[in-house]
């Protein structure tokens, strides 16, 4: 490292890592934090190898949303030096770079034990006993060098990692000293921070199980950090594997929080030979800052119990079956963010008055956001008779599988740690003038307190009072990024950067003219809501969709029908001349929006006032003020 870093410090500007394990992801990402163009090459499909693909996925979007090129199914064939240094790939591109670090892994340094004739493995590790001595009793051997035992497998094999090694040296010390200590073998728990997120594994992956043609199932869940109602928590993504037994065969998280503890608590129930239904019973700490009354754990041990019982049937996104008909429970609005090709959409709230539209003779996969309403929904199809199954994980998971890839990196591509941002800032300037950086943010604008519509509308009225190419610095809530993609999308503004800094989102966004392909006024912009009730609710939703579709770039009309127009009434009104008929609809009608009742639960207007007051305290704007 000694050597890199006065590479680095002498003005280097590119690297390429080949190899996107742990040491190489760790040293792309510091490499990038430095300042310099950073590309990884990596033979598989996917990065970091120790986990499976589809989980990978999540770490592949951070590493380029942080700047850093990937050349993933890639192998480098050769290296010329013909003026600059060039890595030569297989399909014949070449990649300029300052230096190159490989990382493409391990091998034992076992030529000491070799020459002294101890036994070893067929990759060259020296063999032990659980006591860990060699084939000579004499001597012992400890770390990376040695052969272990995989506990799930009974098998021998090499887990380089520091935590194992460094137990087996106290064991070696211990048995030296005249104890009889054994050593009962390594899971291979491993964590890596990846940008803002974390990955960590323990136990045999998907891969592994299919080379050894062992038989498992799997399930996976989306659940967040912490109880969802309290500020700051983050989402998770789990992977338990398990057999028929109920044995616990492995497990894999990514996520900006609690991933750690999670796969420790698994670690733990593995090594202690607890089976998934023994998960659902594990008392844990709660409190909201923390986790869920029933933390993430309790929910795979939960999830995987109700598939071994029968109680649950599932598919997974790699393995739909092709006669199935998919349905997704997800409400419109969510189905409109991206769904699975081909599925029809009823929300769960309407699925059993539409079942009768639905045939008992096929077969039907059923699909949500993570899982859980498609849980519900099977529970309600199967009650009813239908073959049905739930689409483990949901609609996330597919996107694991099917999903785009991540995009190329582009020159000058925006990077989305602040932290990065700013140390790849400082090194440009301290090599010189910092040509094309972002200019400095015209204002601040901060909505983390604001609920839905809220932050999209506010970030509009903002920018629409900055000209073009002035930026906004945004702060909101983390679950923002989504609809702040989408937002940007549609009304043509650009992305500088964008971050997560401790509990919220931090994004840089510079305002620009209306981009080509964007038509203003074309049939894609225009929306009409007809508003044909005067309940509180109704009316609520009506404004909120407007005021949401409007602060997206689109023309929206609200036509207001006989019932609507309570909506519009002004308190006290004008004084006007009018029948006994029309007197007296005006005595029964609602006189204003701020006097409009619940459709449902009014009782006698405290249902109302309760609504109400609950929509302050969330920070959801009035009537009038969405008017």
């Amino acid at each position: 490292m000694d050597a890199v870093l006065k590479r680095v410090d002498a003005g280097a500007k590119r690297a390429v890592v080949v190899g996107a394990g742990f040491i190489g992801l760790e040293v792309a990402e510091n490499l990038r934090l430095r300042g310099m163009d950073v590309t990884i090459v990596e033979l598989m499909d996917q990065v970091l190898p120790t986990i499976d693909k589809e989980m990978s996925s999540y770490l592949a979007h951070e590493l380029v949303n942080h700047g850093i090129g990937l050349e993933l199914g890639r192998k480098v064939t050769a290296f010329k030096r013909e003026g600059e240094l060039k890595a030569v790939l297989d399909d014949g591109r070449e990649l300029a770079a300052d230096f190159v670090i490989m990382s493409v892994g391990v091998k034992p340094n076992s030529e000491l034990g070799e020459a002294a004739g101890l036994k070893l493995g067929p990759r060259k590790h020296i063999v032990v006993n659980a006591e860990l001595q060699t084939s000579d009793p004499h001597i012992y051997a400890a770390g990376d060098v040695i052969e272990v035992v995989d506990p799930i497998t009974g098998q021998p094999t090499a887990v380089p990692l520091a935590g194992p090694a460094n137990r087996q040296g106290r064991i070696v010390a211990d048995n030296l000293a005249g104890g009889h200590s054994t050593y009962r073998g390594t899971f291979g728990a491993a964590i890596l921070k990846v940008g803002n997120l974390s990955a960590a594994s323990i136990g045999l992956t998907e891969r592994r199980l299919k080379q050894l043609k062992m038989p498992y199932q799997k399930i996976y869940s989306h659940p967040a950090s912490q109880a969802s109602y309290y500020p700051g928590g983050a989402q998770m993504h789990l992977k338990l594997l398990f057999d028929a037994d109920g044995k616990i065969l492995g497990a894999q998280g990514v996520g900006s929080k609690g991933v750690d503890k999670r796969i420790d608590v698994l670690g733990v129930a593995m090594q202690c030979g607890q089976k998934v239904h023994d998960l659902a019973e594990l008392e844990l700490a709660y409190a909201p800052p923390f986790n869920s009354a029933k933390d993430p754990v309790n929910f795979l041990g939960m999830m995987a119990d109700n598939v071994l019982k029968g109680t649950s049937t599932i598919v997974h996104a790699d393995a739909i079956p092709a006669e199935a008909k998919i349905i997704d429970v997800r409400e419109p609005a969510e189905v409109e963010m991206g769904g699975i090709p081909g599925a029809v959409n009823i929300p769960l709230g309407k699925l059993r008055s539409q079942l009768g539209t639905l045939d008992k003779k096929s077969s039907y996969v059923v699909s949500c956001q993570v899982g859980l309403r498609g849980y519900v929904a099977e529970r309600i199809m199967k009650q009813n008779s239908f073959q049905v199954a739930n689409l483990s994980g949901g609609y996330l998971t597919w996107k694991s599988f099917h999903g785009k890839p991540p995009a190329p990196k582009k020159a000058g591509q925006p990077v989305t740690s602040s932290a990065v941002e700013q140390a790849v800032q400082d090194a440009q300037r301290r090599a010189g003038p910092d040509d094309g950086l972002p200019p400095a943010p015209k204002k601040v604008v901060d909505v983390r307190a604001l609920a839905c519509p809220g932050p999209v509308v506010r970030l509009k009225q903002e920018m629409d009072t900055i000209s073009c190419g002035e930026t906004v610095e945004l702060l909101a809530a983390a679950s923002f990024a989504s609809d702040l993609n989408n937002w940007l999308s549609s009304s043509g503004n650009e992305l500088i950067s964008q971050s997560q800094k401790g509990d919220h989102l931090v994004a840089l966004i510079r305002k620009q003219a209306k981009q080509e392909g964007i038509v203003q006024g074309s049939a894609s912009d225009k929306a009409a809501i007809i508003l044909f009730s005067n309940d509180l609710d109704k009316a609520l939703a009506a404004l909120i969709i407007a005021c949401g579709m409007a602060a997206a770039g689109q023309k929206v009309s609200i036509f207001f029908t006989f019932w609507g127009l309570s909506v519009l009434r002004k308190n006290p009104g004008p004084s006007v001349k009018k029948s006994l008929l029309s007197t007296m609809f005006g005595w029964m009608l609602p006189k204003g929006a701020t006097k409009l009742a619940l459709s449902k639960m009014h009782m006698m207007g405290m249902g109302t006032e309760m609504m109400k007051f609950v929509m302050s305290q969330q920070k959801v704007p009035t009537l009038p003020e969405l008017m």
